[in-house]
C-alpha cells in the first residue's frame, strides 16, 4: 500500500471514529445523561473497558439505552477491527518507507489531529452537528415534532435540562406559568427562558412559554419528560 493510500485511509478512520464517538454521545444525553456520563459510556462501550457496576446500571436500566448501547458495541467492534487493520498496515508500510515519506505520514495525522480538535471547540461547529444529530435522534425515538430534552447537570435526584419546545404542551397554551400549574402539578422549575437570542433568566409567574422557546428547567427528569414529550 502507497503512503499516499495510508495517509488518507488512516484520516478516514480517525474522522469516522471521532464522529462516531460525538455522534452517540449526543444521542445518550437524550436519554437523560449528562455530556460527561454519556461520553464515558460510548467511551466504555467502543473499547470494551472502563465499566463499573454502578455506572453500567445506568445502561441495563434503561430499554432505550440498552438498544442504543447495542448499537454502539457493534458500531465500536467494526471500527476497532477497521483501525487494527489500518495499524497493521501502516506498520508494514512504514518499516519500508523513506525516512521522508514516514514524516509526511506523521504530519499529515498530526495536522489532521488539531485540526479535528479546533473544529471540536467551535461553537458554531457544534451546534450545528448537534443540532442534526438531535433532530434525527428524536425523530427515530419519539417521532417527529418532538421536542428536544438535553440534560445540562444532574442535582440529586434532580436535573437542570435545556428543553427546545418544537410542540407547545398543551398545559402550557396561552398561559401564564402560574395559570399552568406546572410547579404543583410536575414538581418542574422554569429557570430561564431563551426566545430570539435573548435569554431571560429573571423569570416570573407572569411569564409565558410559546413553540420554538428554549427553556432550562429544573426537576425530575421522568417528570419533565411527562410534561414536553408527548406520550404515544
Amino acid at each position: 500500500m502507497g503512503i499516499n493510500a495510508l495517509i488518507l485511509m488512516g484520516l478516514s478512520i480517525i474522522l469516522v471514529y471521532v464522529i462516531f464517538i460525538e455522534i452517540f454521545t449526543i444521542i445518550f444525553r437524550l436519554t437523560g445523561l449528562t455530556i460527561d456520563k454519556a461520553r464515558f459510556q460510548v467511551i466504555s462501550l467502543f473499547t470494551n473497558s472502563g465499566f463499573t457496576t454502578q455506572e453500567s446500571e445506568l445502561i441495563v436500566n434503561s430499554r432505550i439505552r440498552r438498544k442504543i448501547a447495542n448499537l454502539t458495541m457493534l458500531s465500536g467492534f467494526i471500527l476497532n477491527v477497521t483501525v487494527i487493520s489500518v495499524l497493521v498496515n501502516v506498520f508494514i508500510t512504514l518499516g519500508s518507507a523513506q525516512s521522508s515519506d514516514v514524516l509526511k505520514f506523521f504530519l499529515f495525522i498530526g495536522g489532521f489531529f488539531i485540526i479535528v480538535f479546533i473544529l471540536k471547540k467551535l461553537k458554531i461547529f457544534e451546534y450545528l452537528f448537534r443540532g442534526v444529530v438531535e433532530r434525527v435522534t428524536n425523530r427515530v425515538i419519539y417521532g417527529s415534532g418532538t421536542n428536544i430534552i438535553e440534560v445540562l447537570d444532574h442535582v440529586g435526584k434532580n436535573s437542570i435540562a435545556q428543553v427546545q419546545v418544537i410542540n407547545l404542551p398543551e398545559v402550557l397554551e396561552n398561559r401564564t406559568l402560574e395559570k399552568s400549574d406546572i410547579r404543583q402539578i410536575f414538581s418542574i422549575n422554569v429557570l430561564a427562558i431563551i426566545r430570539g437570542g435573548e435569554t431571560n433568566t429573571n423569570v416570573t409567574k407572569d411569564d409565558m412559554i410559546i413553540k420554538d422557546d428554549k427553556v432550562i428547567v429544573f426537576g425530575k427528569i421522568q417528570n419533565i419528560k411527562k410534561l414536553f414529550v408527548k406520550q404515544q
